[in-house]
């Protein structure tokens, strides 16, 4: 029960978290307008009264940041995570890219609700300080044993930030000074509950967030049998977006004929028949299972 409680405090809190971010970002926003004296004063009290909340709410996260050592699907959680990125930077009109060793494990031990929370921040940070160029999740594999492994996570950017910024950024108390907020010293505590020490750097277009991650494995991939809907390639996210809108509407001749339409296009051709096919047996079940592949209902509403 304890375990369950401490569960649902901390999902409570990230969902606070994450809406007090937002409105603390639009608070900066109003503060740059003409505003009378009065006004100017109500909206500095919210400002403040807001990031004592926000505050509070982290602290909270912290006391109930567990580590949870459980069987994780490495690849879906980098797909998940590659989906929010993409979906951030789509809107900023950055180019995003991934690079993952061939010879990942499809399942290791670890805490994937941390590891998830760790490489989003970091990513998201990159978003938000980079305004043209790209960004890039990079892998690679420093060490491999039949039982274990050792990754190295990198994310660079063309942010241009300077070293003292992205250093100043890590620290709680220091962090908003530097135009950072909470989620990147979190980031960085969390990732010390796993072992690993949050390390970051210049180069010459922007900066490298990175760090080093022992994991158990559990499963390596089966190179000789692939995923079929691994192989397809989906169309943009809001497009996506309007299948799940029609799908959850329960509007399946417009979904159908969307799908249609999709066909007569080569590169989106095999996912639109795999999609179809789905849709012809059970909609509720087999088309979300697949559209979830591509795009995950918790992030339709982001849209």
């Amino acid at each position: 029960m304890e375990k369950i409680n401490k569960t649902c405090i901390s999902n409570i809190c990230h969902e606070f978290s994450t809406s007090l971010t937002h409105a603390l970002s639009n608070l900066k926003g109003l503060q740059k307008n003409e505003l009378s004296i009065q006004q100017r004063n109500y909206l500095t009290m919210i400002h403040q009264n807001s990031e004592q909340l926000h505050s509070l709410v982290n602290t909270v996260l912290k006391s109930t940041a567990d580590i949870n050592l459980m069987p994780c699907d490495l690849p879906k959680l980098l797909r998940h995570i590659e989906i929010v990125t993409k979906l951030k930077t789509q809107l900023k009109g950055l180019h995003f890219e991934t690079e993952l060793p061939h010879n990942l494990p499809s399942e290791v031990l670890t805490d994937s609700s941390h590891l998830r929370k760790i490489v989003l921040a970091l990513l998201l940070n990159a978003v938000k300080f980079t305004t043209t160029g790209e960004i890039r999740l990079k892998i690679e594999l420093a060490e491999q044993e039949e039982e274990s492994v050792e990754l190295i996570f990198a994310i660079t950017d063309n942010s241009g930030l300077s070293a003292e910024k992205l250093t100043g950024m890590l620290t709680p108390t220091t962090t908003q000074q530097y135009g950072g907020d909470l989620a990147l010293p979190a980031a960085h505590e969390l990732l010390q509950q796993l072992g690993s020490q949050l390390q970051v750097e210049e180069t010459s277009a922007g900066c490298c967030f990175y760090f080093h991650l022992k994991l158990t494995v559990l499963r390596w991939q089966d190179n000789n049998v692939a995923d079929p809907s691994a192989q397809l390639i989906a169309p943009p996210l809001d497009i996506l977006d309007s299948y799940w809108r029609n799908l959850l509407l329960g509007r399946l001749p417009e979904l159908q004929k969307q799908l249609k339409q999709l066909m007569q296009t080569n590169q989106y051709q095999p996912f639109a028949e795999h999609a179809l096919v789905m849709l012809r047996k059970r909609p509720g079940i087999h088309l979300r299972q697949f559209l979830q592949q591509f795009f995950p209902l918790e992030l339709y509403h982001g849209i």
